[in-house]
């Protein structure tokens, strides 16, 4: 357990703490990440299901995707072994603050998954009911069923799906300038955290933290600009 815990923080120690920017990237991602944006692109043009579940479900299939494709361009099939490995080891355990590491394509964190499904059962309608029978405490029991979900592509869905929801409702009130606008601000929220204030998300808008790297890199990019490429390339 000792080594284990040593492992992981070397594997995590944040060496930068990134640079901020008065303005979204412009760059083109395309030739900056090259093989992994063009894999990423291709795994979520092939997966017809994601668009089917996402579009059933009322969401803009294109919006959503872009609000998950940065994290699709840092997946790793190997570190996500070690962190699913992980979480399973520690999490169960000790919970959240032992170990919080991002899983599978949409890079999920546990404490993610906890805070949509005790939001999602305050949804009206429908998408409530998704949620209504899951355990969303912190025994071992309710922690090991939660990572098993995080291993599930089907249900990293459900929390996306859960996430816009959430989003929808809570920020019903406010009109969009543009739907880039929009984007921008539910990609960072995705990204930095949605329980935060709206200023603090605003502010994370105009920031770059976003690497592909195990380890923290000295450049980072605005995670928001990249959404926003993607989503316009769709349409």
């Amino acid at each position: 357990m000792k080594e284990w815990l040593i492992f992981v923080s070397f594997l995590y120690f944040n060496i930068s703490s990134g640079q901020d920017i008065s303005k979204p990237d412009e760059v083109n991602y395309k030739i900056l990440f090259g093989e992994k944006y063009f894999g990423a692109y291709s795994y979520l043009s092939s997966q017809q299901w994601i668009t089917d579940t996402l579009r059933l479900s009322g969401i803009d299939p294109a919006f959503a995707k872009a609000i998950v494709f940065p994290e699709i361009i840092r997946f790793s099939a190997l570190q996500n072994a070690l962190e699913m490995q992980g979480l399973f080891t520690l999490y169960v355990q000790y919970g959240a603050s032992y170990a919080n590491f991002s899983v599978g394509r949409f890079q999920m964190k546990p404490e993610f998954a906890e805070l949509i499904e005790r939001d999602a059962k305050n949804l009206s309608g429908f998408y409530s009911q998704r949620f209504k029978n899951v355990d969303n405490s912190i025994t071992p029991e309710a922690r090991i069923a939660r990572v098993n979900r995080l291993n599930s592509m089907n249900w990293q869905v459900q929390y996306l799906i859960g996430f816009m929801k959430i989003m929808d409702q809570k920020y019903e009130k406010i009109r969009w300038t543009s739907a880039t606008e929009k984007l921008q601000f539910y990609a960072t929220a995705y990204n930095c955290g949605f329980t935060k204030p709206e200023k603090e998300i605003r502010k994370k808008m105009i920031e770059k933290h976003f690497h592909t790297s195990s380890f923290r890199s000295n450049i980072c990019y605005n995670y928001c600009a990249i959404s926003n490429e993607y989503y316009y390339s769709k349409k």
